[in-house]
């Protein structure tokens, strides 16, 4: 046998061993099935169990939070097991958490790697109410910890009860450490006036309270009263105590940033593009919103013909908090002034928002009940500006009269109101700057406006510049950025929203970014700590939502002049443009009537998506159609 033949035969039967070897690997290696998931809550209020089986060996992994699971525990069950146990402490009695199971398979006590995870979000649980027996509690301080020199933040202190029945006025909160030229102020009983604590004054004037319900309380530290706030790291002492009781300490950070570097004390660094290159599948985007944006046009459930039309009115698209959604949802009204801006081409995109607010406006939402989170104004806004339509008028004072429970530090936690707080401030920013003021709990809407900024700036530091969000979104993070845009543009230049979205753009690429599917982000934090992916057997896309995020990237590269701005944001916007999800046949899959959510895809494309285009293109020498009033002006309606 000559040397040649003998090294194949050899080589053959390396790579025979090589594939004996892999295929048993690969056998015992299988992706488990999650059954009988099931959430108990403890007897003293304070902790949950989660249970779950699995159909082969695998360890364990619960993720958890108030409403939302962000919070994760220790990964256990390394060795592998089938029926899983997490016990979860340190609860808040009557409280409702949201929580969701992982488990890897484990082969050989060994995890089996990328692709054998199995993921659960089992739903919310309530803890049970604190049992009987002397009163205990504990203080749960949350919310950003940097302020900016002349400005205040705002934070909330959890006052929860463990054990026991609480006497209102037995117990006092004093809070000490403040920076020098700082004040407090206590939203709930000094703005909103629905708790009756005693306020009075140790060191700084309100910094002691008699407290009267042992609940949620917000705390607004104001710099820059009387004198300059120095810069520097603060810490904030909270001390509960009175009447015998045991007495309780917690801390808070402060950090104080010079007002030269604004936010996060990072200097902001303004500039202008000296270049636009082309931007990569604009022509797949317009072409969508042509092809589409006619497909979606009618708010009604009929098959044929998807053309320009006006409705069916005897089969309308349900509008409803749940389950079915059409182009009117993410402000259709928008989108479609958005797709005749981009577009020119002189169809009768006129007919497709007279269809949207026939179904969403008319029907619904000046008649019925609505959550926060499907109030659209900013559409409604620029077609009051447009037409002098009153109702749409009559929608944004329904909006602004009816805001979201914001008492007791409701806007402070990023994991529970970032969209809503959002929506807050565009409507309020809509109203006011059409003249309006609906005053709510003796606030006015110019006050209730700048409320819901500091909150959204707030929140933004809790995601990227703090970074002790217990959970967030990220395509709420882009309704965030997109919110704070427009106060900057429309009401006042606020030097530290460029230097916020600028944190939470590099935040979010640096870690969010591609950092479980190619060319999308997670869905939320819970999907990032988890690996939970759609290439492990799930069935969401995230390109869906890229361009809820990507008109934050263009609005940087214009303020700065940024290189990686630009290409940051071009990838985002082209991977949304192309819907290049696996196995996915492109825009068509997504946006072709009937898929879904009926228009609803399409809306979330065209809703603030064309802004990346005219952020992210070279400035014209002629004034050009905008979306919104140039900076600095306004509708006054008498």
């Amino acid at each position: 046998m000559n040397s040649r033949r003998l090294l194949t035969l050899r080589f053959l039967l390396t790579l025979t061993i090589v594939a004996i070897v892999g295929t048993c690997a690969g056998a015992k290696c299988t992706r488990p099935s999650i059954t009988n998931a099931l959430a108990t809550p403890g007897s003293d209020g304070q902790e949950i169990t989660i249970t779950w089986t699995t159909d082969v060996p695998a360890d364990s992994l619960v993720g958890y939070g108030v409403l939302n699971p962000g919070t994760f525990t220790a990964v256990t069950d390394t060795a592998g097991v089938t029926s899983h146990s997490v016990t979860i402490t340190g609860l808040q009695p009557s409280t409702q958490y949201g929580w969701g199971i992982r488990s890897q398979g484990i082969d050989a006590g060994s995890g089996c790697g990328t692709g054998y995870y199995a993921y659960r979000r089992g739903g919310t649980v309530k803890t049970l109410a604190p049992p009987a027996g002397p009163f205990t509690y504990k203080i749960v301080p949350v919310g950003p910890t940097y302020v900016t020199q002349g400005y205040g933040m705002y934070f909330q202190i959890r006052l929860v009860p463990l054990a026991g029945a609480y006497t209102p006025h037995s117990l006092r909160m004093i809070l000490r450490g403040l920076p020098e030229h700082a004040s407090l102020r206590w939203s709930d009983d000094q703005l909103w006036n629905v708790d009756v604590d005693t306020l009075s004054t140790t060191t700084v004037p309100k910094d002691t309270m008699s407290i009267n319900a042992f609940d949620y309380k917000e705390a607004y530290i104001q710099t820059g009263v009387g004198g300059t706030t120095p810069p520097g790291k603060y810490t904030i002492t909270i001390t509960v105590s009175g009447d015998g009781g045991a007495t309780e300490v917690a801390t808070w950070p402060l950090n104080v940033v010079s007002s030269s570097t604004p936010f996060s004390g990072v200097v902001f660094p303004s500039g202008t593009p000296s270049v636009y290159p082309p931007i990569p599948n604009l022509s797949t985007y317009l072409d969508s919103a042509n092809t589409f944006g006619v497909q979606n046009c009618a708010q009604d459930q009929d098959l044929n013909p998807r053309t320009i039309r006006p409705n069916n009115q005897s089969n309308l698209t349900p509008v409803a908090p749940c389950c079915t959604y059409g182009a009117w949802f993410y402000d259709g009204v928008m989108v479609y002034y958005n797709v005749e801006n981009l577009l020119k081409n002189g169809k009768n995109w006129e007919q497709c928002r007279t269809n949207v607010k026939q179904v969403y406006r008319d029907r619904y939402a000046l008649v019925k009940p609505i959550q926060t989170y499907m109030m659209f104004s900013r559409g409604y806004y620029l077609d009051y500006l447009k037409t002098s339509d009153h109702a749409d008028l009559d929608l944004i004072n329904k909006f602004n009269g009816q805001l979201q429970f914001f008492q007791h530090g409701s806007y402070v936690d990023v994991s529970y109101l970032q969209r809503e707080v959002s929506y807050v401030l565009a409507n309020e920013i809509h109203g006011v700057a059409l003249g309006q003021n609906i005053p709510v709990l003796g606030q006015t809407s110019a006050f209730m406006r700048d409320y819901a900024e500091e909150h959204v700036l707030g929140m933004i530091d809790e995601i990227c510049l703090s970074r002790n969000a217990q959970y967030w979104e990220n395509f709420m993070a882009g309704l965030q950025a997109e919110a704070l845009i427009e106060y900057y543009e429309l009401v006042t230049k606020d030097p530290r929203i460029p230097a916020a979205i600028a944190c939470l753009a590099d935040y979010l690429y640096a870690n969010q970014w591609q950092a479980i599917d190619a060319g999308s982000f997670p869905y939320d934090k819970y999907q990032w700590k988890t690996n939970f992916s759609s290439a492990n057997g799930n069935t969401g896309c995230m390109n869906t939502l890229n361009n809820l995020i990507s008109p934050m990237y263009a609005w940087l590269f214009m303020m700065t002049g940024k290189s990686e701005y630009q290409t940051e944001g071009d990838a985002i916007f082209s991977h949304g443009a192309l819907f290049d999800c696996p196995g996915s046949s492109g825009p068509a899959a997504f946006l072709t009537f009937p898929f879904g959510s009926d228009g609803k895809f399409f809306s979330q494309q065209y809703y603030w998506g064309p802004s990346y285009v005219t952020w992210r293109s070279a400035p014209t020498t002629t004034k050009s159609e905008r979306v919104l009033p140039p900076t600095g002006e306004s509708a006054s309606v008498q």
